[in-house]
């Protein structure tokens, strides 16, 4: 399933550039998460200059790398032209304001992702740690313990240092020309809303982002400022459509190594998420909280930064289980309650 990273099968170094395909390099950025370690960044050779995708966090540590990066070695022997951007989450788009100023180069992007980055980035830290508290309230955490998971998701924002103040809109009608091909622009959701992945139909070659991984599952859940969003629901949509669309590709993903095998990945995926479901529905037998459901999906200890996404992705599912009839939803003094109907 997976393709080798290197000639002898050896995994890349980390953020030298390799070939993964004519014309295609691949730059893995280390990011402070010990469970992704990097994430892959794209360069796209254009002839007279570089398209590149994604960018990593917007920290000292990665403007860094790119500094170097752009000192040496290919990326140093002809300008970055454009920088693509999949999605908003920071790993990808963190650092893109900044290099695009460096670089003097436009940002492409789906607009509502980065409005979306851009309302987090500028909402007050303390309108924001407010919000988010009342949301893990409803979630069923007592009030100390939601200004805690309050206080662990205000790094989001802070991790958008030097945003754009504007992208060049990518268009799903309008082929994006780089690196020798056209690239289609496939609009897809639930890992993210508003997640761009460009097929080169001509190249055989998909850069899906974060939308389908080799060996994570993409979380697929919602926060604060999205909490009835049917995650879920939108996340199987999109896979389903970007399957029947591009067939069985070289697959360029944002965390991992490269891959084919995109629709049996997907349809595993898919087979998680539906034990997930079930066993949501095993969990509402009685009415039940979101933190109420967390053992039945997750066997592992969750704490910190953990509990955040695995509440989200709890309430996803459960989202999704109210969207198709399977349950109901309540409120009750501020807490939402979730049961069979």
């Amino acid at each position: 399933m997976t393709d080798p990273s290197t000639a002898d099968g050896a995994p890349a170094p980390l953020a030298e550039p390799f070939a993964v395909a004519d014309g295609i390099l691949r730059l893995k950025i280390p990011v402070p998460i010990k469970e992704l370690e990097f994430v892959n960044a794209y360069a796209l050779d254009d002839g007279d200059g570089w398209t590149v995708v994604d960018v990593g966090f917007g920290d000292g540590p990665t403007q860094a790398l790119w500094t170097e990066l752009l000192a040496r070695g290919p990326l140093s022997e002809r300008p970055i032209r454009r920088i693509v951007v999949t999605h908003y989450h920071p790993d990808h788009y963190g650092a893109a304001g900044w290099l695009a100023r460096i670089v003097d180069a436009p940002i492409l992007m789906l607009p509502e992702g980065h409005a979306l980055a851009a309302r987090l980035a500028g909402t007050h830290p303390a309108v924001a740690a407010e919000a988010a508290a009342r949301h893990y309230r409803r979630c069923g955490f007592t009030a100390d313990e939601a200004a805690e998971m309050a206080h662990h998701g205000r790094g989001l924002s802070r991790t958008y240092p030097d945003l754009a103040e504007g992208v060049v809109p990518l268009e799903p009608a309008v082929p994006l020309r780089a690196g020798g091909t056209d690239w289609t622009v496939i609009e897809t959701a639930g890992h993210s809303p508003h997640h761009a992945c460009l097929w080169s139909a001509e190249r055989d070659l998909l850069l899906v982002g974060d939308q389908i991984l080799p060996k994570i599952s993409p979380n697929v859940g919602v926060a604060w400022w999205s909490p009835e969003l049917d995650g879920v629901g939108a996340f199987l949509e999109a896979n389903g459509r970007l399957v029947a669309t591009v067939g069985d590709p070289l697959v360029l993903p944002g965390h991992n190594e490269p891959f084919r095998g995109l629709a049996a990945r997907a349809d595993e995926i898919a087979g998680q998420h539906e034990q997930r479901l079930a066993a949501a529905v095993v969990a509402a037998e009685a009415p039940v909280r979101v933190r109420d459901v967390l053992p039945f999906l997750f066997k592992r200890p969750l704490a910190g930064f953990h509990l955040l996404l695995a509440t989200g992705e709890a309430l996803s599912h459960l989202n999704h289980l109210v969207a198709t009839g399977r349950l109901t939803r309540t409120e009750e003094d501020g807490v939402w309650f979730f049961r069979r109907p």
